[in-house]
């Protein structure tokens, strides 16, 4: 699992945009192999492809996380007005 730098910084590399090629996160997604570095241009690697893949929640996951997060915000409103009634 990727974090919020790590994972911008490699969709950054896969949609080939010009990045900083001095950050710290890219040296290392180099260091763990997800990205090559070769004549000035980075590119990504096919287990970098695949880290970029696992990291697309599903359809169900997002349905998941709104149906909850819903429930809480209901939950919420419920004990607001049970307070205030």
């Amino acid at each position: 699992m990727l974090d919020w730098a790590h994972d911008l910084v490699l969709h950054g590399v896969a949609n080939d945009s010009d990045s900083d090629h001095s950050c710290p996160a890219l040296d290392d997604l180099v260091a763990v192999g997800f990205v090559t570095r070769s004549a000035g241009a980075t590119r990504i690697t096919d287990t970098g492809r695949t880290a970029l893949e696992l990291g697309v929640p599903s359809r169900r996951e997002r349905w998941t996380l709104r149906i909850v997060a819903g429930s809480a915000g209901f939950l919420a409103l419920a004990s607001v007005g049970e307070r205030l009634f």
